[in-house]
């Protein structure tokens, strides 16, 4: 039972994104299946899925900074408001 292999321009194409992109991403090994042919060839299986985006540290940090802030935020307003006691904080 092989699987159909489709070279990784037809499958960046497929996608919307860059070959040099989708090459960057068979060398780290984020996607399954994919191979060399001939040296110089990327080849993978038509079926496989496109990575998930994982977020760099960095980007991580900053998120959660962002939803602190965010509660932070809110707590002012609700206690200025009156709607929440200094006490239940």
């Amino acid at each position: 039972m092989d699987e159909q292999l489709i070279s990784i321009g037809e499958w960046a194409k497929e996608r919307g994104i860059s070959k040099q992109w989708a090459i960057t991403l068979a060398q780290t090994g984020r996607l399954p299946g994919a191979r060399i042919v001939n040296n110089w060839r990327w080849e993978l299986p038509a079926n496989t899925p496109s990575p998930t985006r994982k977020l760099s540290d960095r980007m991580a940090r900053a998120a959660a900074r962002r939803a602190e802030w965010e509660n932070a935020q809110a707590d002012r307003v609700m206690r200025k408001f009156g709607i929440i006691d200094d006490d239940e904080l």
